[in-house]
């Protein structure tokens, strides 16, 4: 028997934890795979799989994570909201987690530290924020139209008109008029 597919719904009135890394991001329904092995990361997930089950993928802007990584480096404002799917918790307390993407978010405000964290009552180690999604509904078929078009005329010049890959997205795009 077929299993309806699920909702997940994101409450935007509440702080997210904030998970930022390098050049590691999630999509909508996209999965993730993380091994979790920091305190403060540790203590973000548990908090999460006590509540909504909800974190805040977030990239780190520029290179100053690398010299602030233990504090609060800058970080891009568009995150995506993912749901903890499936845990792990290893004997030493780490985690093994699957991640899927929900939805694209902006941070609206990042909150300070500090605060009580709900898994362990001690000090929250771990940055949050409160987030605003990004527009939805439909989306302006003469900006894809356009967006398709500028598409198409990079992938014709060169170089990436050499890819092999490149010459099929043209051949199908003429042959289905995108």
């Amino acid at each position: 028997m077929p299993t309806e597919p699920s909702t997940v719904r994101v409450n935007f009135s509440r702080p997210f934890a904030l998970f930022p890394l390098d050049g590691v991001v999630i999509l909508p329904h996209a999965l993730l795979r993380l091994f979790i092995f920091e305190p403060r990361y540790r203590q973000m997930v548990a908090d999460a799989l006590d509540s909504s089950g909800q974190i805040a993928m977030a990239v780190f802007k520029g290179d100053d994570w690398k010299h602030e990584y233990h504090g609060n480096p800058p970080i891009h404002p568009a995150v995506c909201v993912g749901q903890i799917v499936h845990h792990d918790k290893l004997p030493d307390g780490n985690y093994r987690i699957m991640l899927q993407g929900v939805c694209r978010a902006r941070i609206r405000e990042e909150l300070p530290f500090g605060g009580e964290s709900p898994s362990t009552g001690e000090d929250r180690l771990y940055r949050t924020a409160m987030l605003e999604p990004n527009e939805t509904g439909d989306p302006d078929e003469d900006r894809l139209a356009l967006a398709r078009q500028s598409l198409l005329t990079m992938l014709t010049d060169d170089p990436l008109a050499d890819l092999a890959a490149a010459r099929s997205v043209v051949r199908e795009s003429k042959e289905h008029e995108i």
